[in-house]
C-alpha cells in the first residue's frame, strides 16, 4: 500500500489529490513500522531482539537520514526531464517493491 501510494504520489499533477495521497502514504508507512517489529519478533530469538531490535532502530534511522537528505537535493533539479522531486519519490517506490520483494519471498 505504501509503495503505491508513493508511485502515486510521483505521478499526481493536483495538489488535493497530492494531499489526500500523503496522508494515505502516511498512514500506510504507520503500519509498516509494527509489521516489521512483529516479522523481527518472529524470526529472531527472544534472548537476542534486544540488540535487533536496537539494530533495527539504528539502521532505520540511518536510511531515514540518508533519504532525507538525498531526496531534499533532488527536489530542486531536473533528472531525465522530469522534476527531481518525482524521480525521488519514484526510487522510494522502487526500493519499496525490493524490500517487500525480499520479505515476502
Amino acid at each position: 500500500m505504501w509503495g503505491v501510494a508513493t508511485f502515486l504520489l510521483a505521478v499526481t499533477g493536483s495538489f488535493h489529490t497530492h494531499m489526500l495521497l500523503r496522508v494515505v502514504n502516511g498512514a500506510a508507512l504507520a503500519a509498516v513500522a509494527p509489521a516489521g517489529q512483529a516479522l523481527l519478533c518472529d524470526v529472531i530469538p527472544e534472548a537476542e531482539r534486544g540488540k535487533a531490535f536496537g539494530l533495527l532502530q539504528a539502521v532505520s534511522t540511518l536510511c531515514a537520514g540518508v533519504c532525507a537528505a538525498l531526496c531534499a537535493a533532488m527536489a530542486l533539479v531536473t533528472v531525465f526531464g522530469m522534476a527531481g522531486w518525482r524521480v525521488a519519490y519514484l526510487m522510494v517506490c522502487l526500493l519499496s517493491a525490493v524490500v517487500a520483494g525480499v520479505v515476502f519471498t
